[in-house]
């Protein structure tokens, strides 16, 4: 189970590291006329939720400390 759980992270990661050379290549080649932080959002949306998460699980394990 964790085996499949970890590909399935390995398959995110790598959609998100292709999205970002397909977009950025795009980008270079005058196809998209993209803001860069749109272009670049295939790689800092995945570590933003990451942070979101990890604040949302701080908050949660403080609440649960207290009582």
């Amino acid at each position: 189970r964790e085996y499949i759980l970890s590909m399935k992270i390995r398959i995110a990661i790598n959609l998100c590291s292709l999205l970002t050379i397909v977009f950025l290549i795009l980008k270079l080649c005058g196809v998209i006329n993209w803001s860069w932080w749109w272009v670049l959002s295939p790689a800092w949306i995945p570590i933003a939720l990451v942070i979101i998460l990890l604040i949302i699980k701080g908050i949660l394990n403080a609440k649960v400390c207290r009582y």
